[in-house]
């Protein structure tokens, strides 16, 4: 699993191309205005990207795994702006794009549980350097994630 690391708020994820479609999806509503969803298809590369919070560090983590029916990934509106939620509380976060073959959930598939178990492995590793505590690190999962 390659690691792609995002430190403070206003950078967003960069995810690597190959491999990956980005697509708009059907809209959604937020505060009365339609916004389009970001979906991820066909991962094969999985991913971490740390969101570190800008102030008051409360060295709580949680590990987002956005939802997509084990056919794409919601990377916006159950990744990147839960991160930046998260984030505004003080806690840092840990955005993973798991591999989403298309080929279903576990037993069928287990790329998505050894994505899982490789990223809390990961977080737990590099807890100090990202200054996490490793006894506060927490799983936030959607839908399939």
């Amino acid at each position: 699993m390659g690691c792609l690391l995002k430190q403070g708020g206003g950078l967003h994820a960069r995810w690597r191309v190959g491999g990956v479609v980005l697509a708009a999806g059907e809209g959604r509503r937020m505060g009365g205005v339609s916004k389009p969803l970001i979906r991820l298809g066909n991962v094969s590369s999985p991913t971490l990207t740390l969101y570190t919070p800008r102030s008051n560090n409360t060295g709580a983590a949680v590990v987002v795994f956005p939802g997509g029916g084990y056919h794409i990934l919601a990377i916006d509106l159950e990744g990147t702006e839960v991160c930046d939620w998260l984030n505004s509380a003080g806690i840092a976060c840990v955005l993973v794009k798991y591999r989403v073959p298309d080929s279903g959930p576990y037993p069928k598939s287990s790329a998505a549980l050894q994505d899982s178990q490789r990223a809390l492995g990961m977080v737990r590793a590099h807890a100090g350097e990202w200054h996490i505590d490793p006894r506060r690190i927490g799983v936030l999962g959607f839908s399939a994630g």
